[in-house]
C-alpha cells in the first residue's frame, strides 16, 4: 500500500513540473538570461594613405573565432499565437581581440572586447509551448583599428563607437512558467569611415545558447 501511494505521489509531482507548469507562452512579460556560445569574426579594409610613395591602398582582411558570454534583458508579448519583443544585449568576448598585423609598409593594430545590441523580436507559436522567432535592430561597439604607415608619419585611429546592425533568428522552449532554454543565431555588421580613404567593416556571425528566467508577468 504504502508503496503504491509512493508511486502515486511521485507521478503528480511529475505531471505537475513536467505537464502543467510548462509555458504555453514563453517570455510573456519582462525576462532576463545569460548566454554563451560562439562568434566568427572578421575584419576587412582598405586604408588609402594620400602622402605614402606608391599611392596604393592596403587592404586588410583577419579573422577570429572567439567564446562569448552575454547578458540580455527583454519584454516580450503575445498577440494571439504571435510574439512580439524588444531586447536588450551586452556580451563580451572570453578572450579579448587584440592583435597586430602587418602588411607590406603598413602596421595595423586591431582590438576589441564586447559589443551591445538593442533588438526587436517578431515571433510564432509552434507548438504548445515553443516560439520561432525573427529579430534586427542596430548595435554599438568600442573596436579600435589603428593603421600607421612605416614611409611617413601617416596614423588612422579608428577608436570611437562603431555604430551598427544585427539581423538574426531564435528559437525558445518553455521549461516551465519561470524558466525557457533559447537558442539564437546572430549577425552583426559594424562600419566605419572616419577618414578620408579608409572604409573598414567588422562582422561578428555567432551562436549562442541562453537560459532565460521570467521575472515579471501581468496575469501573476
Amino acid at each position: 500500500m504504502k508503496k503504491k501511494v509512493f508511486i502515486g505521489l511521485l507521478l503528480g509531482c511529475s505531471v505537475f513540473v513536467f505537464g502543467q507548469s510548462r509555458a504555453n507562452y514563453p517570455q510573456d512579460g519582462i525576462y532576463g538570461g545569460f548566454e554563451s556560445g560562439a562568434a566568427y569574426v572578421k575584419i576587412i579594409g582598405s586604408f588609402g594613405i594620400e602622402n605614402r610613395a606608391s599611392g596604393e591602398s592596403e587592404y586588410l582582411s583577419e579573422e577570429f573565432t572567439k567564446s562569448v558570454i552575454s547578458m540580455n534583458l527583454g519584454y516580450g508579448k503575445y498577440l494571439g499565437e504571435s510574439f512580439i519583443g524588444l531586447e536588450a544585449h551586452h556580451s563580451y568576448y572570453t578572450n579579448k581581440i587584440s592583435e597586430t598585423f602587418i602588411q607590406s609598409d603598413v602596421n595595423f593594430d586591431i582590438s576589441m572586447s564586447s559589443k551591445s545590441e538593442l533588438d526587436l523580436v517578431v515571433g510564432r507559436k509552434i507548438g504548445a509551448n515553443s516560439v520561432l522567432s525573427l529579430r534586427c535592430g542596430i548595435a554599438f561597439s568600442n573596436i579600435n583599428v589603428t593603421v600607421a604607415s612605416d614611409l611617413g608619419n601617416d596614423l588612422y585611429v579608428l577608436d570611437k563607437k562603431w555604430n551598427g546592425f544585427s539581423l538574426g533568428s531564435g528559437y525558445v522552449y518553455g521549461i516551465n512558467d519561470n524558466i525557457s532554454i533559447k537558442t539564437k543565431y546572430s549577425l552583426t555588421f559594424f562600419d566605419n569611415t572616419m577618414f578620408p580613404n579608409t572604409n573598414s567593416k567588422f562582422v561578428d556571425n555567432r551562436a549562442t545558447v541562453s537560459l532565460v528566467y521570467l521575472i515579471w508577468n501581468r496575469n501573476k
